[in-house]
């Protein structure tokens, strides 16, 4: 099945600083999914640590919003982490899978859906 979007939903209770020993281990696994920067090990690490620092001291992170085939954002006055594509592709379910695994495995309480997004929405009725 092709989505939009994966959503990464975090409890109320949620606290940015619970990311801080599972963070940099999550970005790696949403790059090596991706195939993002696999070139640029640098720039890898200089987003990793501008998002740590954030973490670090509680506030939601900056995540992955640059031009590539997956974006990881975090959405405005939510707890979640939202993986987009530009077009419906069926690897957004499975990078989302695979980071809800990590997350799980890392005892970091969270549930997963998919296309949840007022724009996904607009473009089902379209069709």
């Amino acid at each position: 099945m092709k989505n939009w979007s994966g959503h990464i939903i975090f409890p109320d209770d949620f606290q940015w600083k619970y990311l801080e020993k599972s963070y940099k281990g999550l970005m790696e696994l949403f790059f090596e999914e991706t195939g993002e920067l696999e070139e640029e090990p640098d720039h890898r690490d200089v987003i990793i640590y501008i998002n740590m620092v954030d973490i670090k001291n509680n506030r939601k992170p900056e995540g992955y919003n640059r031009e590539g085939k997956l974006r990881m954002v975090f959405p405005l006055h939510r707890k979640e982490i939202t993986i987009l594509s530009p077009l419906p592709e069926s690897y957004v379910r499975d990078v989302s899978e695979s980071l809800s695994r990590y997350l799980t495995s890392k005892k970091i309480k969270h549930n997963l859906e998919f296309d949840l997004m007022k724009y996904t929405e607009y473009r089902k009725k379209r069709k």
